[in-house]
């Protein structure tokens, strides 16, 4: 067979520039930023506020074109669990967890500290399922034992956006930790 000269070294510089654009993806640094979900606390304090009002109205009286509120244990309940939820909603604003990780690192931060440790830190990484079984997601806990200290940390999976792809970095983070320890 005889080829064409000018075909033969489109195709050679064709496949050497997919070769070298293919190592560079390989060697450049993936970067995932999951954030926690808080729209779970807005949606919780929707309720309380709406199920607040309702009492209210039951338990309110109109007396000459004005409404009233009659005292009741029930309401001063519901009243400090929707500020207990309000102060959680704040809480969970101010703090704003994330979960970064990259290649072989992870960083676990808010908006007042930071933990970054790498795979080789890892001594245990640990998913487990609810023992409850109330969650009905692949993974509800994964705790992270770091060598040198004596407690573990906890990640909650589902409080998290993108809670598949995060199960699914911690599984790969998993395989490369028991490769080390291997």
């Amino acid at each position: 067979m005889d080829y064409d000269k000018k075909v033969v070294d489109k195709c050679y510089v064709c496949c050497l520039s997919k070769l070298s654009i293919n190592l560079m993806e390989a060697n450049r640094t993936i970067k995932k930023i999951f954030n926690q979900r808080i729209d779970i606390y807005g949606q919780a304090l929707a309720i309380y506020v709406f199920v607040f009002a309702v009492f209210a109205v039951i338990y309110g009286t109109i007396d000459d074109g004005e409404f009233r509120i009659v005292f009741s244990p029930l309401l001063v309940i519901m009243s400090v669990i929707v500020f207990i939820g309000s102060f959680i909603l704040l809480l969970a604003a101010i703090k704003r967890k994330q979960i970064i990780i990259e290649n072989d690192t992870i960083t676990i931060k808010n908006r007042f500290k930071s933990v970054v440790f790498t795979v080789n830190d890892i001594e245990k990484l640990q998913i487990n399922k609810s023992p409850s079984g109330m969650v009905k997601e692949d993974a509800s806990f994964v705790w992270i034992k770091l060598k040198g200290k004596k407690k573990s940390m906890l990640v909650r999976v589902a409080s998290f956006n993108d809670y598949k792809e995060l199960f699914a970095e911690f599984n790969r983070l998993k395989l490369k930790v028991n490769h080390i320890i291997s």
